[in-house]
């Protein structure tokens, strides 16, 4: 539920499966799912390919406060833009 909650999944209830939300709502399932073992590095491939412009801002806005936390944040990307405005080294 709380992770519901911080990550914004839009979801009529917390029993519905997975594969029928959208895209940016997928990825944030699967992403909060790897965020309940409170990793020290988290690896990410194209995570904002393929979904709507605000699942995208929310889940770089992710990527940006686990980085602040302290969290190791290696994200491979498609998108040459993208990698320029997230990376910081």
């Amino acid at each position: 539920m709380q992770q519901a909650k911080s990550l914004t999944i839009k979801a009529p209830n917390l029993e519905v499966k997975a594969e029928t939300l959208s895209g940016g709502n997928q990825q944030k399932v699967v992403i909060s799912k790897w965020l309940l073992s409170k990793p020290q590095v988290m690896i990410m491939d194209d995570p904002t390919r393929g979904i709507d412009v605000g699942a995208k801002f929310e889940i770089i806005k992710l990527m940006n406060d686990l980085a602040e936390k302290g969290v190791a944040v290696i994200m491979i990307s498609s998108d040459l833009e993208e990698v320029l405005g997230m990376s910081d080294r």
